[in-house]
C-alpha cells in the first residue's frame, strides 16, 4: 500500500505524500558531574529502569583522564511521562549535567513490512542530508543471517560515517510503541544521532531536562527533513554533451557504476547498488569526491575530467529537484 504519489509523478510535481512521522527520543546519554556510586544511591534506579526499553538504564564511570563530568546514564527510549517528571525530580541530584548524545528517531507507520522497506528505498533514493561529508550511502545488509529482534529483514542505510558528530540512518523496523492499534507495527525509521553535547545544542537547543520534555519537532523536521531527485537530464547534459539523448547517456553510465559497485560484484544485489547509484546522496558524493581526486593530481587532463572540475558546489546545486513532503 504506497501512499506516496508515483516517482514519475514527484519528479513532474516535485511533491510527494507521505504519513507524518511520530517523533520519539531514541537512546540518550547524559553526563553528570557527581560520580556514579553517588548517583546509584540518590536516583531511584529500579523505577527509572522499569520506565525504560527493556529495563535499559545504566550508570556507567567514565575512564581515562580526569573529567568534569565523571559518570555517564545511558538509557533507551523512555516513553513515559512518568520517567521524566521522575528525573526532573532528583534533577539536583545530578549536579552539572549535560546531554552527551541523542539519537532522535522518526516513525513513518506502515501497512505491512514490504511498504516499510520500500519507503526506506525511497527515502535513502531522494533524502538530503545537510552538511553530508561521507561520500557515498553506505549499506549494511546480511542475506543469510536473520536480522536483530525488532528489525525488519532489510537493508540499512547510512548518510555518514562513524565518526561524523550528526549521523543519520534510514531502515525498517517493528515499532517500540502503539501507533494505534498495537506494539510492532512496521515502520520505517529515519533516526539522527547527535553524537556530542556541541551538537545537541546546536541542532535542538536542548541543554536541561526541561528542554528536553518541551523539544517540538515541527521546526527541526521542516529543516532537515529535505527529499531531491536527481535531473538526469540536466546532469547528462554537463557530462555527455555530444549525446544525442543526454539523459539516457548519464542512466547508462549510472547502470555501468552500478555494475562496477562491490554491492553487486561482491553480493550480487543488482537492487541494492541501483539503488545506491541512483541515489541523490550518492551522485553529490561522487561529483565531490572525484573533483577531490582530481584536485590532488598533476599532469593533463581529459576532456571528462575537465568536465567534473568545472562543477561547482553551486552548480551541483542546480542538478537537483527539490521534493515537497505533503504529510497525511
Amino acid at each position: 500500500m504506497n501512499v506516496w504519489i508515483t516517482e514519475a509523478e514527484a519528479a513532474a510535481y516535485k511533491i510527494v505524500r507521505l504519513p507524518r512521522p511520530h517523533f520519539t527520543f531514541d537512546k540518550i546519554s547524559l553526563l553528570s558531574s557527581v560520580n556514579p556510586h553517588s548517583l546509584r544511591q540518590l536516583l531511584p534506579i529500579k523505577e527509572l529502569r522499569q520506565l525504560c526499553h527493556r529495563g535499559s538504564f545504566h550508570i556507567i564511570p567514565v575512564k581515562g583522564h580526569p573529567t568534569a563530568y565523571p559518570a555517564k546514564i545511558d538509557f533507551t527510549y523512555p516513553a513515559s511521562i512518568r520517567f521524566w517528571n521522575l528525573l526532573l525530580e532528583h534533577e539536583p541530584d545530578l549536579g552539572v549535567y549535560k546531554f552527551g548524545s541523542i539519537e532522535m528517531a522518526y516513525d513513518f507507520v506502515a501497512g505491512d513490512e514490504t511498504t516499510a522497506l520500500d519507503w526506506a528505498k525511497f527515502i535513502a533514493m531522494h533524502f538530503r542530508k545537510l552538511w553530508q561529508q561521507q561520500r557515498e550511502v553506505r549499506f549494511v545488509y546480511d542475506e543469510i543471517h536473520p536480522a536483530p529482534m525488532g528489525i525488519i529483514h532489510g537493508p540499512t542505510f547510512y548518510f555518514e560515517g562513524s565518526r561524523a558528530a550528526t549521523r543519520t540512518k534510514v531502515y525498517a523496523r517493528h515499532s517500540k510503541t502503539a501507533y494505534g492499534l498495537n506494539v510492532g507495527r512496521p515502520v520505517c525509521r529515519l533516526e539522527w544521532t547527535l553524537a556530542n553535547a556541541r551538537t545537541v545544542r546546536r541542532t535542538t537547543r536542548i541543554e536541561t531536562i526541561c528542554d528536553l520534555m518541551g523539544f517540538y519537532t515541527g521546526p527541526h523536521l521542516e529543516k532537515f527533513f529535505r527529499l531531491e531527485a536527481p535531473n538526469m537530464h540536466r546532469l547528462g547534459r554537463c557530462l555527455f554533451p555530444r549525446a544525442k539523448d543526454p539523459r539516457r547517456a548519464f542512466e547508462l553510465f549510472l547502470r555501468t557504476k552500478a555494475y562496477e559497485d562491490p554491492l553487486f560484484n561482491e553480493m550480487r544485489n543488482w537492487k541494492l547498488a541501483h539503488t545506491r547509484w541512483h541515489s541523490a546522496a550518492q551522485l553529490r558524493g561522487w561529483v565531490r569526491g572525484e573533483r577531490a581526486r582530481l584536485n590532488k593530481r598533476r599532469g593533463r587532463r581529459s576532456q571528462w575530467e575537465e568536465r567534473i572540475l568545472k562543477i561547482t558546489d553551486y552548480k551541483l546545486h542546480s542538478f537537483f529537484d527539490d521534493i515537497t513532503p505533503v504529510w497525511n
